[in-house]
């Protein structure tokens, strides 16, 4: 989360600091250019690993006040609802300079940029992720603060003394074909090494031991702005639906807490509506996920669409398949209204119940469904459009995804409204904790019986 780091200002004597291996996973909203790790002495001796706000990967390093290292990527890291897994493995002794740092993504091995301004480090070269000075993972550190890591971080391993494969630390699962990671991988971690699996929270977490190593070493590191909940169901295993910082159109929101936190635009110019969605089109079966009102400023819109655009006049529930659910209690339907349910501001829980096999919407506040729905029983919910008639659209004013996503709009820019999305991994603690039937997902209310959190286990079962 934003303002979240870890750090370590006394690390022991390295194996060595010529060869090494940064391995990590990670989801994360690229356009804020986050800082993945950093190591700092002075600004002539400093090293940082980040990712630039255009995508690309970068590595920046200085010894004895000369730029020994810089390096960047032709790919681009901008997919928000993806988990990455990185892997930078150096070992400076080997004659090739190309060999000296790989680069892995999602296992495979890419080049770096050959026209990106490639300075490789010379034979023997030093590289200063490994040694006595200021260690930080999720910000860069020069004396201040920079380039803070907003999203998510999973199996963070630093290897000291043996540059290693992509293939050590990850494999492709034999049921799903994705790439995820070996929990306990077959590597030897070297006197410096160490590896965060980011498990301790509540009393543990506060006490400053979510930077526990699991290598055996004890290299410990502190952690510092965790707030209550740092902890997450999302995992390369199972991938949660989150915010779409992309789909941010005409007034620009601010997206945080690892893209579920959204405040609509305060600095822009005209009175258009801020409009956003989340990352995933829902085309079949049941879902379920939760929205908290933090800050109602102005009137709020929200439930699903099959799209938004960067008109200003495409607030949720304004278009032909856009449904939205009014701070006032009313349902918009293209435009049109329908007395539907209770109004609601700061401080509530609006629940969704997305029925795509028989074309229904239920939506709650506080737990207590509106228009007597009963999702379970399928008894009064909103009809929407089938998703095979959102799919068969033409329109060339309202394009569409083939299916729906949830959405979010608020009516008057620049008042600071802000909510926070709950699709099963919420961003702060809650005072319940309910799962669906598949055992996925930490929701303040009871999830329907039928109805599933939005992740990738249950897209691929029920999806």
């Amino acid at each position: 989360m934003a303002d979240t780091y870890l750090e370590n200002t006394s690390q022991g004597t390295p194996t060595s600091t010529k060869i090494g291996t940064i391995s990590v996973w990670m989801k994360m909203n690229y356009q804020d250019g986050p800082s993945i790790i950093s190591n700092f002495s002075d600004s002539s001796n400093r090293i940082y690993f980040r990712v630039l706000n255009t995508g690309q990967l970068y590595i920046f390093g200085k010894v004895g006040g000369s730029t020994n290292v810089q390096l960047q990527t032709v790919a681009l890291l901008r997919d928000s609802s993806a988990w990455y897994h990185i892997v930078v493995a150096y070992d400076t002794t080997q004659v090739t300079d190309t060999d000296r740092i790989k680069l892995y993504i999602n296992g495979g091995n890419y080049v770096w940029d050959a026209a990106g301004g490639t300075t490789y480090p010379a034979q023997d070269a030093v590289i200063r992720f490994n040694g006595e000075d200021n260690l930080n993972i999720g910000r860069r550190f020069d004396g201040t603060h920079k380039d803070p890591f907003d999203g998510y971080m999973t199996e963070f391993i630093f290897i000291d003394g043996t540059q290693y494969a992509a293939s050590d630390f990850g494999e492709t699962d034999s049921t799903s074909g994705i790439w995820v990671p070996k929990l306990a991988p077959s590597v030897t971690y070297g006197d410096n090494g160490y590896h965060l699996k980011f498990e301790n929270s509540g009393a543990s977490a506060a006490a400053g031991n979510f930077g526990s190593d699991s290598s055996g070493n004890d290299n410990h590191l502190t952690s510092y702005n965790l707030g209550s909940h740092p902890n997450t169901t999302d995992t390369p295993q199972n991938n949660f639906c989150t915010g779409n910082p992309l789909s941010n159109f005409y007034e620009q929101a601010v997206y945080t807490k690892g893209n579920l936190k959204v405040q609509s635009d305060t600095a822009g110019s005209s009175n258009a509506y801020t409009a956003m969605s989340a990352n995933t089109a829902l085309k079949a079966g049941k879902w379920y996920w939760e929205m908290y009102i933090d800050n109602e400023a102005a009137e709020i819109s929200t439930g699903i669409t099959p799209y938004i655009t960067s008109s200003d006049t495409q607030w949720v529930g304004a278009q032909l398949y856009s449904y939205g659910y009014y701070t006032n209690g009313v349902l918009y339907n293209n435009s049109s209204s329908t007395a539907f349910g209770d109004s609601y501001t700061t401080g509530d829980t609006i629940s969704f119940g997305v029925d795509l096999t028989n074309s229904k919407l239920y939506i709650a506040k506080n737990g207590v469904w509106q228009n007597s729905g009963d999702p379970a029983a399928g008894t009064n919910g909103f009809a929407i459009a089938s998703v095979a008639t959102v799919a068969a659209s033409t329109s060339t004013t309202y394009p569409h995804v083939g299916g729906y996503q949830p959405s979010w709009s608020e009516q008057t820019s620049h008042t600071n409204s802000t909510i926070s999305w709950n699709f099963g991994n919420p961003v702060s603690a809650i005072t319940s904790s309910n799962a669906d039937d598949a055992g996925y997902g930490n929701f303040e209310y009871d999830v329907p019986a039928g109805f599933y959190a939005v992740c990738t286990q249950n897209l691929a079962t029920y999806g």
